[in-house]
């Protein structure tokens, strides 16, 4: 019993800190926008949050879709371009080590870049409310 009530435990923990995270996030960027101090932003944009919650759902939805998305394309299309690059060079042997290390480096970039696209989309969504 008391294992599956520290389980319940975790996973109520795991969600604070999930809506802590979130609510943090949003209120850095209304703080640097507007200039407040930081429990005053975090109490606004709970308040927009909650009241445009269907807004958040779709967007959070779609914008972690998105990139999610083109990140494995990405790494999809380095890992297919590499193949057929190197499959025909007879100086290499082993073909698959140089397409994965692309690949990964692909997932990196695209991770970075889209990282940097879904702050403007918290901004342009917390700054239209």
């Amino acid at each position: 019993f008391v294992k599956y009530l520290l389980y319940c435990l975790q996973c109520c923990l795991w969600c604070f800190e999930k809506v802590m995270k979130f609510i943090n996030r949003n209120a850095y960027i209304y703080t640097a926008f507007k200039g407040t101090n930081f429990c005053s932003s975090c109490k606004k944009v709970f308040g927009l949050l909650m009241s445009n919650l269907v807004r958040v759902g779709v967007i959070n939805c779609v914008g972690s879709f998105y990139p999610f998305h083109w990140q494995v394309h990405g790494r999809i299309i380095t890992g297919i371009l590499g193949y057929f690059m190197m499959k025909n060079d007879a100086d290499l042997q082993y073909w698959a080590v140089p397409v994965l290390i692309a690949s990964i480096f692909a997932f990196a970039v695209a991770h970075t870049f889209f990282s940097v696209y879904e702050i403007g989309i918290d901004t342009i969504f917390v700054l239209f409310c």
